[in-house]
């Protein structure tokens, strides 16, 4: 789809959600307005109510005063007696309802005076003591009556009044939520619509995405079948070309030392010196195919992974790191350690290499100290092997288990870069991991996983 469109598009959008949003907010308002001009007028409607049961409790009394007063039977003084307490309780209910209008409020205290009065006038009556009631005393009590009447009836004009305004409010209300309810359908609909067009559009794009994904992905597959191939015929050829050289470059080993044995202040200073270089240089030579030829056979995967007792493995190394922790005037100290499932034959060498290394990246006049131990954590033995030596500067920790990786010269601190490459490939072998933790000038642990020999299967 074109640029400009597809912006054209997306202003829409933003524009009818911002027009949804608005009337989200006004059909809220709206509501809000009807709800609350239908209690008003709920209101008045019981004000209207209320103010016609006062009358009626009210007329109760004198009728029942006037029939007492007739035939003298108590159970209608009785009668009238407790019809006065409904009446004032209608009132008190009035002005209840009338407590937000000050002018109503008004009208109905007006209205408790006179119904007090009535009620007084006609208790009077009933206390009085002789016949039927005096021809005055029956007009008075019609004038109270009508006071009364006048009263209530000021009170329900007044909210007659307030009930056709808020009649027409509520009217008008109505109207307006419907028409927001209106435009809110209207809006939605138009938001789904283009809800369903961005979703038909990136169903579309993401179909696009996983069939480019799939095509990529078969494309890395074959490069990782070819790379795969690629490293197995360079590592059988580095495994047969270390293999084949190694019995030429023993026999001219051999003859180097011999000559330099033979030679060895015959002739000139310089003789002596190329002879040494000579001989240097074929012994790393025999070091470095070496290394080569066990780095191969261990990628090549031959030996299998079974259960391997780590304390026998490191005992085995020790006795082949023997001389060089004497000479080094070194000390190895190790805990216990478990049973592990590794590729048979080759723990040792992890163990060997890291003490042989612990051993001498030491600074002069140091004494090495390496300390090897284990942790259980979960289906796995976390292996620790500390040492006090030079330590490994940050930038380095990433880079040292490559191939030939050194960071020291030859004169140095000897050795062919092998070393922690091969403890790589013996650990991944029994599936696990190798890495490092440094301080310069502090000392490294190296920490290597393997999994627990009484644990789940890998």
């Amino acid at each position: 789809m074109p640029r400009i469109a597809r912006r054209h598009i997306n202003a829409a959008a933003a524009a009818a959600g911002a027009a949804l949003v608005a009337a989200l907010l006004l059909s809220g308002y709206a509501l809000r307005e009807q709800a609350a001009a239908t209690a008003w007028v709920s209101h008045t409607r019981d004000v209207l109510e209320a103010s016609e049961q006062a009358v009626s409790l009210y007329k109760d009394v004198p009728l029942a005063t006037r029939l007492y007063l007739l035939v003298r039977e108590p159970s209608l003084a009785a009668r009238a007696d407790a019809a006065e307490r409904p009446a004032l309780a209608a009132v008190d209910k009035l002005s209840g309802l009338t407590l937000d209008n000050p002018v109503q409020r008004e009208r109905v205290e007006r209205l408790r005076r006179g119904v007090q009065k009535g009620l007084d006038f006609n208790r009077a009556l009933r206390r009085r003591p002789g016949g039927a009631m005096p021809a005055r005393d029956g007009r008075a009590a019609d004038a109270r009556t009508s006071a009364v009447r006048a009263s209530a009836d000021a009170l329900i004009v007044g909210e007659r009044a307030l009930l056709a305004d808020r009649t027409r409010r509520q009217r008008r209300s109505a109207r307006m939520t419907r028409a927001m309810l209106t435009a809110l359908l209207a809006l939605t609909l138009l938001a789904f619509l283009l809800a369903m067009w961005a979703l038909k559009r990136d169903i579309g794009r993401v179909a696009l995405a996983e069939t480019r994904l799939e095509q990529a992905n078969a494309s890395l597959g074959r490069q990782k079948d070819e790379l795969q191939r690629s490293n197995e015929e360079l590592e059988r050829f580095a495994y047969v070309a270390s293999h084949d050289l190694k019995e030429p470059l023993r026999m001219v080993v051999s003859y180097t030392q011999l000559l330099q044995r033979r030679y060895q202040g015959k002739l000139d200073a310089d003789a002596d010196a190329f002879i040494a270089f000579a001989v240097d240089g074929a012994t790393r030579m025999r070091d470095l195919i070496d290394g080569l030829l066990e780095y191969s056979r261990v990628s090549r995967g031959d030996d299998p992974v079974e259960a391997v007792d780590a304390e026998q493995a490191l005992l085995r190394a020790l006795a082949d790191a023997e001389d060089a922790v004497a000479r080094a005037g070194a000390r190895v100290e190790h805990a216990s350690l478990p049973v592990v499932l590794a590729c048979r034959g080759q723990l040792h060498r992890v163990f060997q290499n890291l003490i042989a290394n612990g051993v001498k990246f030491q600074p002069a006049g140091r004494p090495a100290v390496v300390r090897i131990g284990a942790r259980r954590d979960g289906d796995w033995w976390v292996f620790s092997v500390a040492d006090n030596g030079i330590g490994i500067p940050p930038e380095h920790l990433g880079e040292i288990f490559a191939l030939f990786k050194r960071l020291h010269r030859q004169r140095e601190y000897p050795g062919t870069g092998l070393g922690l490459a091969i403890c790589k490939r013996i650990v991944e072998c029994g599936g696990g991991r190798i890495w490092v933790e440094s301080e310069p000038d502090k000392g490294s642990t190296f920490f290597f996983t393997a999994r627990a020999a009484d644990g789940p299967p890998a």
